[in-house]
């Protein structure tokens, strides 16, 4: 947890958002306060910078020890999202459905046709905070990222990408779901998006299903390769446990070598926060 704070305090911007989160999500409260007021002086700062903003307040409606507090920064990201004139209006939706909230403007939105034309990331990112509306919307939001995913005519990886990250965050598929994804995996030529997929179809397997040792073996090689590496550490972060706290920690000290030519503070506070995670499951379950 130290390395996490030690890039909070030192690094900027996005980097420094995503490592206020990992302690807000890891870090058992015992940093929120100290998150809360850092980010207040960030809001001081950077509250008029576009894009940054939207990471700012996202951080503080998590870290705010109020309601009242949370809903007020929650808010200031909806008041983006609703101007048609902001540039950042992508990163507002994107960021309210990362706290689970739907906008009331997107519940009057028809369900958008994968066949009527291409879906953009702002399409999708919408659809997901939809999902927060009822289960039926989240079972058929995912059904429209695995379309997006499956449209062979489409080359636009970037819009895969986001499919596939929107899926895991939605949680477990239904077997069907899973299964259709696991046959996408199988069938597709799509290099690029495979680690992506191989990360999101570990993330969201059913209980009931199996990933299969060939497909669990190739997830766990992602780990050798630096720009793969961090769809490994989605994965081993949600379903790993006990057995792969040593694996993660080589990891992890990989990527923490700050004397590294490629030294990446992002993917430092990621393999930090996933091996954090799994050293908090070992103490809160008996495997």
């Amino acid at each position: 947890m130290e390395d996490l704070v030690s890039i909070l305090n030192n690094e900027g911007e996005w980097i420094k958002v995503h490592a206020a989160e990992f302690l807000i999500w890891e870090g058992n409260g015992t940093c929120d306060t100290d998150i809360e007021e850092l980010f207040l002086k960030e809001n001081d700062l950077f509250g008029d910078t576009s894009y940054y903003r939207i990471g700012i307040w996202r951080v503080l409606a998590q870290a705010s020890t109020t309601d009242s507090g949370k809903n007020f920064w929650r808010n200031k990201i909806l008041e983006v999202f609703v101007n048609p004139n902001e540039v950042d209006r992508i990163h507002a939706i994107e960021s309210l459905a990362k706290l689970r909230y739907t906008p009331l403007q997107c519940f009057t939105l028809e369900f958008p046709n994968i066949n009527e034309s291409d879906l953009s990331p702002f399409d999708l990112y919408t659809q997901w905070s939809r999902a927060h509306i009822s289960q039926n919307e989240a079972s058929k939001t995912c059904d429209l990222m695995i379309d997006v995913l499956a449209k062979s005519d489409s080359k636009n990886n970037a819009v895969k990408r986001i499919a596939s990250y929107i899926l895991r965050y939605i949680g477990k598929l239904t077997d069907n779901q899973w299964k259709s994804l696991k046959y996408l995996i199988l069938t597709s030529d799509n290099l690029e998006l495979r680690p992506s997929l191989l990360s999101t179809l570990w993330i969201t397997k059913p209980k009931s299903l199996e990933m299969g040792d060939l497909l669990r073996s190739e997830l766990m090689s992602l780990r050798s390769r630096k720009a793969n590496v961090i769809h490994f550490l989605a994965a081993i972060g949600e379903v790993g446990c006990k057995r792969d706290v040593d694996l993660v920690k080589k990891v992890y000290e990989q990527l923490s070598d700050v004397r590294s030519q490629d030294y990446n503070p992002d993917l430092h506070a990621s393999a930090a926060y996933t091996l954090l995670k799994l050293i908090n499951k070992t103490f809160n379950v008996d495997y």
